[in-house]
């Protein structure tokens, strides 16, 4: 007996799949409080809008230390969106600690 080939579909299966897109956590609150309206009180909702903007209050007060002064610019930098920042320093200082 012998095995039945599997009809062929006229595209590949990887096309068939439309890729979704992760959103923001920006957008994704905005439209959490929207769609909730002004009533509902989640508290992450507040947290996030608290700190997305604002990472060296993130890391004042949830982390408990304070960043240097280079440290802050560049939190400030990555808080504005901007991507392509070059910070220009020894090893071990905290480039990737403060990027995370």
């Amino acid at each position: 007996m012998t095995p039945t080939p599997l009809p062929v579909s006229p595209t590949p299966p990887s096309a068939q799949k439309k890729i979704k897109t992760v959103p923001t956590i920006a957008s994704t609150v905005t439209e959490m409080t929207e769609a909730q309206g002004e009533d509902f009180k989640n508290p992450f909702i507040s947290w996030a809008k608290k700190y997305y903007r604002n990472p060296v209050l993130f890391v004042q007060e949830v982390l408990g230390t304070q960043p240097d002064p280079w440290q802050r610019e560049f939190l400030m930098h990555i808080a504005r969106g901007e991507r392509r920042i070059s910070v220009r320093s020894g090893h071990g200082v905290g480039k990737s600690t403060a990027a995370a």
